[in-house]
């Protein structure tokens, strides 16, 4: 299995405008859905993950990203574990940027918790 392109092509963030300009601390409550679509040689993956940012008992911002992979396969392999290792792959790539997207909004990530 070799990747042959991969993009982002959603990338949101939503955040509640009373704490615009505040610094927060929260909890990243993140959700985990993917797609696999195969042809002969090549499978396409879709993987959607969405959340909340939560400070306390309030709900503060949104995300939503959604990244579409392009694998070549070199050999038969099951859809569950075309997708569980591209997802695996998607959400590190997206907790390496996340931080930049919420630091430019003054927001502090404290945990992160993930349902896949």
């Amino acid at each position: 299995m070799k990747e042959k392109s991969s993009y982002w092509v959603l990338q949101e963030v939503f955040i509640d405008p009373g704490i615009a300009g505040k610094t927060v601390e929260c909890n990243l409550n993140v959700k985990v859905a993917t797609d696999v679509k195969k042809e002969k040689t090549t499978c396409k993956v879709t993987v959607e993950i969405f959340g909340s940012l939560t400070s306390g008992n309030e709900q503060i911002a949104n995300i939503r990203f959604v990244n579409v992979t392009n694998l070549s396969l070199d050999k038969k392999t099951a859809n569950k574990v075309v997708a569980k290792k591209v997802m695996k792959r998607k959400i590190e790539e997206l907790l390496a940027f996340l931080p930049l997207y919420l630091i430019k909004a003054g927001i502090t990530v404290k945990e992160i918790e993930y349902e896949l």
